[in-house]
C-alpha cells in the first residue's frame, strides 16, 4: 500500500538523522550512546518487521506500538536528544491503530513513557520536572489534535467516496431505464407502423383474393385476372413499405465505421 512506502521511507530517514545525532553529540557517555542507538535501532526493525504488517493484522500492530513506546522512552531516558523521535512515532500510532480510541490511548501510553525517560535522564529536579511535564504535554496536545483532524479528514474523504459510489450506480441505474424505455417506445412505434401500413396492406389483400375465388367460381377469368393484378400490386406496396420500415429502424453507421466495413 502506499502509506507504507511512505512511512517506510519516513523510518528510514528519521533514524538515519537520529543516528548521527547521537554519534554527534557531545556531553554524552559511551554508554547513554549505545543505549540511545540500541532503543533507536529497535525502533526501526520493529517497524520493519511488525509494523508494515500492522494494517492486516492487529497483533502486528499492538506488538508494533508496544515496541515503539518502549524504545522511545529507553532512548530518552539515555539521552533526551531522543524526544525528537515523537515526531515520527505518534504519527505512527495513529496510522497503525485501527481505533480511534485505540490511537489515543497509544498517544497517552506513548508520552507518559517519554515524560519518564525525561525524568530518568534529567533527574527529578523542579526544572527538570517542569520541562519534562510541559514538553510531554505540548507534544500529546499537538499529536491528539492533529490526529483528530486528519481521523475526522479520512471518515470525510470516506463518506464522499461512498457517495460518489452511490451516484454512479444511480446513474447506471438510470441509463438501463432509460434503454429500457426507449426499447418500449421503439416497440410501441413499430406496433403502430405495422397496424397503420402493413396490417391493412395485407387485409385489403385478402379481400382481393376474396373477390377472386368468387369470380373464378363465376368462371370470370377476365375479372379474376384483374383481381390478381390487384393483388399483386398491393403485395408489391407492402413489400416496399416493409423494407422502408425495416431501413428505418436499422442504426445508423458512421462513416468510419461504414468505411472500415468496406
Amino acid at each position: 500500500m502506499g502509506f507504507v512506502r511512505w512511512m517506510s521511507a519516513a523510518v528510514i530517514v528519521t533514524t538515519t538523522i537520529m543516528a548521527a545525532l547521537i554519534v554527534g553529540s557531545s556531553g554524552y557517555g559511551l554508554d547513554d550512546r549505545i543505549g540511545a542507538g540500541v532503543a533507536l535501532a529497535t525502533f526501526g526493525l520493529a517497524w520493519f518487521t511488525v509494523g508494515i504488517r500492522s494494517h492486516t493484522s492487529r497483533t502486528a500492530a499492538f506488538v508494533f506500538v508496544t515496541v515503539l513506546v518502549i524504545a522511545v522512552g529507553t532512548g530518552v531516558s539515555f539521552m533526551p536528544i531522543m524526544a525528537t523521535l515523537q515526531a515520527l512515532a505518534y504519527p505512527l500510532v495513529w496510522v497503525v491503530s485501527e481505533r480511534t480510541r485505540n490511537a489515543i490511548i497509544s498517544n497517552v501510553v506513548l508520552a507518559l513513557s517519554v515524560g519518564v525517560g525525561s525524568v530518568i535522564s534529567m533527574g527529578l529536579s523542579a526544572s527538570a520536572l517542569l520541562y519534562s511535564g510541559t514538553v510531554t504535554a505540548l507534544s500529546l496536545i499537538f499529536s491528539l489534535a492533529l490526529g483528530l483532524w486528519i481521523t475526522q479528514i479520512s471518515k470525510l474523504s470516506d463518506q464522499r467516496q461512498d457517495l460518489v459510489l452511490e451516484l454512479q450506480s444511480t446513474r447506471d441505474e438510470l441509463a438501463a431505464i432509460s434503454r429500457d424505455a426507449g426499447v418500449s417506445s421503439e416497440r410501441e412505434r413499430l406496433a403502430r407502423e405495422i397496424h397503420d401500413t402493413i396490417a391493412q396492406d395485407l387485409t385489403g389483400l385478402v379481400l382481393v383474393a376474396q373477390r377472386a375465388q368468387r369470380e373464378l367460381d363465376n368462371n370470370n377469368t377476365a375479372a379474376a385476372a384483374k383481381q390478381l393484378e390487384l393483388i399483386e400490386g398491393s403485395a408489391r406496396a407492402a413489400l416496399a413499405e416493409t423494407r422502408a420500415l425495416v431501413a428505418a429502424s436499422a442504426p445508423v453507421v458512421s462513416p468510419a465505421k461504414e468505411s472500415l466495413a468496406l
